[in-house]
C-alpha cells in the first residue's frame, strides 16, 4: 500500500515538472517571437504609431496609457504598435481589465463600463477613451 501511495506521488511530481516544463517552453517561445518583431522594426518607437492613430488624444495621457500598456509586456522597451494583439505580446484579459481598470480610475472615467473585447492595444486605448472625460478629444475613439 505504501508503496503504491510512492507510485502515485512520485507520478504526480513528474506530471507536475512536465507541467512546468511546457510553460517554461511556450513563454520562451513567445518572448522569442517578441524579439524577432522588436527586431524587425528596430530602433523606432511605436509612441508615434499612437500619435498618428489617435491624433484628438491629448499627448500626455496618450503617452500614459502607451507607456502602461508597454510596462505589462514582459520584453523591455518594445515597440508596441496599435493593432498589435495582447494575447501575442503576453497580456491575458485579466490583466489587461485590470490595466484599465487602473488607467480609467486613474484619469476619473466612468466605472463598471459593459465589458468589450480588449483584443489589440487599439482597443484599450479606444476602451479607456469611452470611459473617461474626454479632455478635447472628439469622442475618445478612433
Amino acid at each position: 500500500m505504501a508503496l503504491l501511495v510512492l507510485r502515485l506521488v512520485i507520478a504526480g511530481a513528474v506530471l507536475y515538472a512536465l507541467y512546468q516544463i511546457y510553460h517554461i517552453v511556450l513563454n520562451g517561445m513567445a518572448i522569442g517571437k517578441m524579439r524577432r518583431i522588436a527586431a524587425e522594426r528596430g530602433d523606432m518607437s511605436g509612441l508615434p504609431h499612437f500619435q498618428v492613430a489617435f491624433p484628438d488624444w491629448p499627448s500626455d495621457k496618450l503617452r500614459t496609457v502607451y507607456t502602461r500598456i508597454q510596462d505589462t509586456i514582459a520584453l523591455d522597451d518594445f515597440p508596441l504598435f496599435p493593432d498589435d494583439k495582447l494575447i501575442d505580446l503576453g497580456l491575458y484579459e485579466k490583466d489587461v481589465l485590470e490595466m484599465t481598470e487602473e488607467l480609467i480610475q486613474s484619469y476619473g472615467g466612468q466605472k463598471n463600463l459593459p465589458a468589450e473585447p480588449l483584443q489589440t492595444a487599439r482597443d484599450v486605448v479606444n476602451y479607456i477613451g469611452k470611459a473617461t472625460p474626454s479632455e478635447g478629444t472628439s469622442n475618445g475613439t478612433l
